[in-house]
């Protein structure tokens, strides 16, 4: 007998994902425990594995490997669904659980009962309760205590099926969905783990209701997301048992406005009929109505691009609407007002999040991790941007509902700016006419961003240098003052990685640029490199006990020149502890800065060798050893002296000097050479 804590089963997520063998070392450093402990954990692992007809296999000197001829997708949902019996339930999987044995029953409920179900101590199911109530709170639901007998939920019957339809929409992946639809030994198999999971469906109601939606899409020309299909098909599930049991909307659940989702939704509900013998009531049919009008197809991009599409939403969507976008406007000097596609989106986006609002029910993705870290400007911005919507409803709008709007604006300005902010190649080839072309159309097609100065031979590279970011060849080329990248005329996959490295190099300092940004009113004289580096504004070799000691220690040079205030060294090391390490822009390297404010006197940078390595806690580019402070108090004037900072940066050897170089007048001369 098996009883599996939340560490194991990760352990046995994290081996599925796996397909070579992993020491337990290695499994304890990534789980932060002891050799030990994980030995045990795999006594345990190996138990349920083999009661799956599944071998854990031991090998001395390589490690351990799972090895299955059972489909590893398949495994993995059984996990999800284990019983009470064989798991220990996290936090949230005891919230959904206990709500889940509520509508199993149909009963109110005693903690003795729930005791039983969870296998676990009176204490335990009372302090879960607390939990239950905050989260039915969410959705406007109360636990309420019936004289005798014991608890129920209770609220609208529109609030109970959101919320059961979001408890199965969270458990049941799009993976889980297609290996059901694709798969006959995994439908049968899930059929019976899924069970194990509720009683208020059965797994193969999904088949019906799958027939229904698909030819839905067949005679209307829908085209529905994974994702939306899934939830509209929980939906109708849901509504059908609902129904069964009595459980009806006693008025409409939705004001109609959407009149051209009728026939959708009435179609369903005879559906319904033909497939479950229920009859759906002219609520019902509307409140099918309103779960159409949340839905998005594939077909989406194309009616967002449609100048002439008709939007259905009120002034207040269109108040925040216009307001969001203008303010990624100011701050990232770009035009966006004009660009139908960014607002019928971004605007049915807004009056989503504004209903998700009032119903205390925001989003809850897992998308901020990866938003932050990648577009961490954007981020910053759209988080100022709704500061009115916060202040107006009286709420804090989550990280996660953020990073969807940076989905947006992003959409937008790859769309409309690459090409304005592209990078500039020069192509250097020695092989004949045919064998150019052919390189030229490829690189294009790959990296339609990359604006190509020109093409030569090595001879009259000194003619275009000034022009360009960086230099692709096909042959090996030593250039001292710029990055080279070396091609073959067939393009190997990691001879295109090396060109993206470059790529999102120099992306970063052109991000740090917009980010730096403030407006000004007159003309802008151009900031050169010379004019913000001195003997002054470098220390080598400095010690620092942290990351934010290395920030400091080159803030303080800015400082000390009475460049920032004291509050600006503390904005940069906010910004790395609210938006994650993406200043350290590549291996080694940290560019520290802030959004522009009073702080910032002038435009300014300090450059920092460190004696010793410093962790940021990026995963691709720690440890660091060269620290840039920089800080601007204008327009884009400082863009030519990050230009140069960038093609300094993209020559390895310039790195590897930074690192070891200890006099300062030899440093500034092989830097303000570029």
């Amino acid at each position: 007998m098996y009883y599996l804590k939340k560490r194991q089963i990760e352990i046995i997520e994290y081996l599925l994902h796996k397909k070579e063998y992993v020491s337990v070392g290695e499994i304890a450093e990534d789980f932060n425990v002891s050799s030990r402990t994980i030995h045990y954990d795999l006594e345990i692992i190996a138990d349920w594995l083999k009661e799956n007809k599944v071998v854990l296999e031991k090998t001395p000197s390589k490690g351990v490997m799972i090895k299955s001829v059972k489909d590893r997708n398949m495994l993995i949902e059984e996990l999800k669904f284990l019983s009470v019996e064989n798991r220990v339930l996290s936090d949230k999987e005891r919230i959904r659980y206990i709500v889940l044995a509520f509508f199993n029953q149909q009963n109110p409920l005693n903690i003795d009962t729930l005791k039983n179900e969870l296998m676990v101590s009176r204490n335990t199911v009372i302090k879960a309760l607390k939990d239950v109530k905050i989260y039915l709170e969410e959705y406007n639901l109360i636990l309420e205590k019936i004289s005798g007998k014991g608890l129920k939920i209770v609220g609208k019957e529109k609030d109970i099926r959101d919320m059961m339809v979001d408890i199965f929409a969270e458990t049941l992946s799009i993976k889980s969905l297609i290996l059901y639809i694709e798969n006959e030994n995994f439908n049968e198999n899930f059929k019976k783990i899924f069970g194990n999971y509720n009683k208020v469906f059965e797994i193969k109601d999904l088949n019906k209701v799958f027939k229904i939606l698909s030819d839905v899409q067949d005679k209307y020309h829908l085209n529905l997301t994974d994702a939306m299909f899934l939830k509209m098909a929980l939906y109708l599930i849901v509504s059908v048992k609902r129904i069964a049991l009595g459980d009806t909307y006693d008025k409409f659940p939705y004001r109609v406005t959407e009149e051209q989702n009728y026939e959708v939704a009435q179609y369903i509900a005879d559906s319904i009929l033909i497939y479950y013998e229920t009859q759906m009531s002219k609520n019902e049919v509307v409140g099918i109505i309103g779960q159409l009008s949340e839905l998005k197809s594939y077909n989406y991009l194309k009616d967002l691009e449609d100048m002439n599409v008709s939007l259905k939403v009120d002034n207040e969507t269109i108040i925040y609407t216009r307001h969001i976008i203008k303010y990624f406007e100011t701050e990232m000097d770009i035009k966006l007002t004009q660009d139908n596609i960014l607002y019928n989106g971004l605007a049915l986006h807004i009056q989503k999040l504004i209903k998700r609002i009032k119903r205390n029910k925001q989003l809850k993705e897992g998308y901020t991790k990866d938003v932050k870290e990648k577009f961490p400007f954007e981020f910053q911005i759209a988080k100022e941007s709704v500061a009115l919507m916060e202040e107006n409803f009286g709420c804090e709008i989550i990280e996660d509902e953020i990073s969807f709007i940076v989905f947006y604006i992003r959409a937008t300005y790859e769309r409309l700016y690459t090409k304005e902010y592209s990078a500039r190649a020069l192509l250097i080839c020695t092989e004949g006419v045919g064998v150019l072309s052919y390189i030229t159309v490829r690189l294009k097609k790959e990296f339609p961003e990359l604006d190509f100065i020109g093409t030569c031979s090595i001879y009259d590279y000194q003619r275009y240098k000034s022009q360009v970011d960086f230099v692709i060849a096909t042959e090996v080329y030593q250039l001292s003052d710029i990055d080279v990248v070396h091609i073959t005329p067939f393009l190997k996959l990691g001879e295109l990685v090396e060109i993206r490295k470059v790529l999102r190099r120099l992306n970063k300092f052109k991000q740090i640029s917009k980010y730096s940004h403030s407006k000004r009113l007159g003309e802008e004289k151009v900031i050169m490199l010379k004019d913000l580096i001195d003997e002054s504004s470098v220390k080598l070799q400095v010690e620092a006990k942290d990351w934010k000691d290395s920030i400091t220690k080159a803030g303080s040079i800015l400082l000390d020149k009475g460049c920032i205030k004291q509050e600006y060294i503390d904005n940069m090391i906010d910004a790395v502890d609210n938006l994650g390490p993406y200043i350290v822009i590549m291996p080694g390297i940290a560019f520290a800065h802030a959004r522009p404010d009073t702080s910032v006197k002038k435009t300014c940078m300090s450059i920092i060798t460190l004696k010793e390595p410093v962790e940021f806690g990026s995963e691709l580019n720690d440890p660091v050893s060269i620290v840039f402070a920089f800080g601007a108090e204008s327009g884009g004037a400082h863009m030519e002296a990050l230009q140069d900072i960038a093609k300094f940066l993209s020559v390895d050897e310039n790195i590897e000097f930074c690192k070891t170089c200890k006099d300062k007048e030899v440093f500034l001369n092989k830097l303000l050479m570029y």
